[in-house]
């Protein structure tokens, strides 16, 4: 490759970006919002920090994706957990949605992804749709896949080592 054929920076940005792009499950932000301590609240804690900054990734969403935030953090069991109110809450969730890129959800596949657990798919969904290198899950029946096409499937500790390095 000669100079003349080197990336540019706007190339190299776009490389970086999606380098960086991750799709984070419902039980990754709710065990955020439990423990904000924990691996999963770190993680969620960088993205909300460095909103205006350099963000250290971009988060994926859908509606889809939100939908079922919204419905996980509602379980009771949850909720007794967590020390925010209703309002609260829907700020919490309305934040990540304005913090995260929002992509369209795509019509589900005519065969099941994870088999396991078809309802998984859409993380899927969403990190193919978003060009996501990562989708960053605690649920076994995703991490056991370890993959999808380019797309790696990872802890959230894995994660924010990533992060780190």
């Amino acid at each position: 490759m000669t100079d003349s054929e080197a990336p540019t920076s706007a190339q190299l940005d776009d490389e970086e970006s999606l380098q960086r792009r991750a799709v984070l499950d419902a039980n990754v932000v709710a065990s955020a919002l439990v423990n904000p301590a924990g691996v999963p609240g770190q993680i969620i804690t960088r993205l909300f920090a460095d909103a205006a900054a350099d963000a250290a990734f971009e988060s994926i969403v859908s509606l889809a994706t939100l939908t079922e935030l919204r419905r996980v953090v509602a379980y009771p069991r949850l909720r007794s957990h967590t020390h925010l109110d209703d309002d609260a809450l829907a700020h919490v969730i309305e934040y990540f949605a304005i913090v995260s890129t929002v992509v369209e959800d795509e019509p589900p596949p005519d065969a099941p992804i994870v088999e396991a657990d078809p309802d998984d798919d859409v993380y899927l969904a969403v990190a193919a749709t978003g060009r996501a290198a990562y989708v960053v899950s605690g649920d076994r029946h995703l991490l056991n896949m370890r993959a999808y096409g380019e797309i790696a499937i990872v802890s959230p500790r894995q994660f924010l080592q990533l992060l780190d390095g």
